[in-house]
């Protein structure tokens, strides 16, 4: 039945490149502190749960630009570090017989110094509900590469280079999506991008 439903909705696949570890981008997938610098695509995270193991779930409740929370709940089927991960994505609606079960799947294949990610969503409603997830997947993506080139994304949204975000005595060296900043006396403090 699923792979009848899918055949007949709406996928939708989106390819990046990150300039970071494979295992780097894996994590930033899988750790719950590192999703919530990158996830939300507008507005800010209320509350996130996040097992990515077989067979665990997830819960994520922002509020979007427009004062609404949206949530979306779902269980992880495939967790193959650091290559892929496959998971049910709901999204929670005020009635509960308008949900739906979307399927997404994250490959990522090593390129040497980068991380090429084949990221796949399928089982959606309709073309309007693909684009719109294209786009806000799209905004997502866009600031999880931002971290990985030293941007900071502040809780409004508003995004800004380290170098403008951090006081000007402080030095920088950006590693693999790890920002490690050392002030005047040479204390180190690491950054996650």
């Amino acid at each position: 039945m699923r792979e009848t439903q899918l055949s007949a909705a709406p996928k939708l696949t989106i390819h990046r490149t990150f300039a970071a570890s494979r295992e780097r981008v894996f994590t930033a997938w899988t750790d719950v502190e590192m999703l919530r610098q990158w996830f939300p695509p507008e507005g800010r995270l209320t509350d996130v749960r996040w097992d990515p193991r077989e067979g665990g779930s997830f819960r994520i409740a922002m509020i979007v630009s427009n004062g609404e929370e949206w949530a979306v709940r779902g269980v992880f089927s495939e967790v193959r570090a650091p290559e892929r991960l496959a998971f049910t994505f709901r999204w929670e609606e005020d009635d509960p017989a308008e949900e739906r079960d979307t399927f997404i799947t994250v490959e990522l294949l090593d390129k040497e110094q980068e991380t090429e990610m084949i990221f796949t969503h399928e089982g959606l409603r309709d073309e309007a509900s693909r684009d719109n997830h294209r786009g806000g997947w799209t905004m997502s993506f866009r600031h999880a590469r931002s971290r990985a080139r030293g941007v900071i994304r502040f809780g409004d949204g508003r995004a800004r280079p380290v170098s403008a975000a951090l006081p000007a005595r402080q030095r920088r060296v950006l590693r693999d999506g790890v920002l490690d900043v050392l002030d005047r006396s040479g204390h180190p403090a690491a950054m996650h991008l």
